[in-house]
């Protein structure tokens, strides 16, 4: 299994189209960012929709101050299946 990462500085249809080469792989599986993903951004938005349309997982780093944004957030997608 491979998960994959974006870089959240890029614009919405970038991170898409780099999802979408990502998933070309059998291996892909899911997305793990490590820096800069704010769960209020534009760049969450896209990667958590993307991912829960297509059944795949989300990898969540976070701060523990920053986690319990991050559970709100993903309570947006209540079928996206997230590792913590």
């Amino acid at each position: 299994m491979t998960i994959g990462t974006i870089d959240p500085a890029l614009s919405e249809s970038e991170i898409i189209a780099d999802l979408e080469r990502q998933a070309q792989s059998d291996r892909f599986c899911g997305v793990r960012v490590l820096y800069d993903f704010h769960p209020d951004s534009t760049a969450a938005r896209a990667v958590l929709q993307w991912l829960n349309d297509r059944n795949h997982i989300f990898d969540l780093v976070t701060q523990p101050p920053n986690m319990s944004e991050w559970l709100r957030t993903v309570e947006i997608y209540p079928d996206l299946a997230v590792v913590f």
